[in-house]
């Protein structure tokens, strides 16, 4: 009988799930917000749609909203070990439907993934048996727990010639609470050149919103043109005005170019092998292809074709693998 694998990419503004059993499986993407909601009803997962209903210390809390529709929300290097964090992983083991889960893997930002501690952490919260809900649990057996850009480099390789991935090859994961890169070289993390970045989606929206502030004299929170986003809209209204986002992002991102230009040369000035290949994936994609061509100009760049699923398909797979 075949085992299932569930992969979690439990982000700061998006959660994705997939899951299933050997090559059929399933994905889905879920807006990561998370309150205290005191009518919360449980519902069977054939009935189930998000928002998802879990609880948490005896406590109900719907996962799976708008970030604004919050009145907190945790954006810091502690997030695993926030509410918000343990709701939406209980809202990803039910959205898999199984009771029991053979394997399950997921990711944590490059420079977490380097420190180690919340790797232990991780693996320990999420093996065994989970009480997500009154009279619903979910058992968890084998948990690994990888650096996010490993997702996307090895989604990229089954999509790619296993040969041509055998060079350097960078991976730039652009996310909303960090930027990731990673570089590989035949198949392994080089540590000493890989890290992350605060100056991830989040700070370019912040900076946006400064921006429009400038302009418009209207305080927009950053949970407000994040969901504007997310939805496909380029605009956001001041005062009954519309203002298209296009150019605040750039300018924004132009602002930053800089400092990120910097941060990644001086980790990569340690390799003594050239990037042949970068890997851009994540949702914050088009805000830094700009960047990463000018960082790295004679290397072939993949951007992934669908940034936002790329880790977690990378984690299935992996997962799969681990079966042997």
């Amino acid at each position: 009988m075949k085992k299932n694998v569930v992969a979690l990419d439990i982000g700061y503004s998006n959660f994705r799930v997939a899951y299933g059993q050997g090559d059929k499986f399933k994905s889905c993407i879920f807006p990561a917000g998370v309150k205290e909601g005191h009518s919360c009803n449980i519902k069977a997962k054939e009935e189930h749609d998000p928002p998802f209903c879990v609880n948490i210390g005896g406590i109900s809390h719907i996962a799976g909203i708008e970030p604004m529709q919050t009145e907190t929300r945790a954006l810091h290097r502690w997030y695993i070990e926030s509410d918000q964090y343990l709701a939406l992983f209980y809202a990803g083991l039910i959205q898999s439907g199984y009771s029991k889960i053979d394997c399950l893997v997921t990711g944590v930002t490059m420079s977490e993934y380097l420190e180690g501690t919340q790797v232990k952490q991780l693996t320990k919260m999420m093996t065994g048996v989970h009480h997500v809900a009154p009279n619903v649990k979910i058992e968890v057996d084998d948990v690994h727990v990888v650096a996010q850009p490993f997702g996307s480099y090895f989604n990229s390789i089954l999509r790619n010639s296993m040969d041509r991935f055998l060079s350097s090859v960078l991976v730039f994961d652009a996310g909303f609470y960090s930027l990731d890169w990673a570089l590989f070289h035949k198949g392994k993390i080089i540590e000493s050149t890989s890290g992350s970045s605060m100056l991830a989606v989040s700070m370019v929206l912040e900076e946006v919103s400064k921006l429009l502030y400038k302009d418009c004299r209207m305080a927009l929170p950053i949970a407000e043109i994040e969901a504007a986003l997310r939805k496909g809209r380029n605009y956001v209204f001041c005062f009954g005005k519309k203002h298209k986002l296009d150019s605040y992002i750039k300018r924004a991102t132009e602002k930053m170019s800089t400092e990120i230009y910097d941060t990644i040369l001086n980790r990569l000035r340690m390799s003594e092998n050239p990037v042949d290949i970068v890997v851009l994936t994540g949702g914050g994609v088009v805000y830094y292809e700009d960047i990463v061509r000018r960082i790295f100009p004679s290397s072939e760049l993949i951007i992934e074709p669908d940034p936002l699923f790329s880790a977690v398909h990378g984690y299935y797979h992996y997962g799969l693998s681990k079966q042997g």
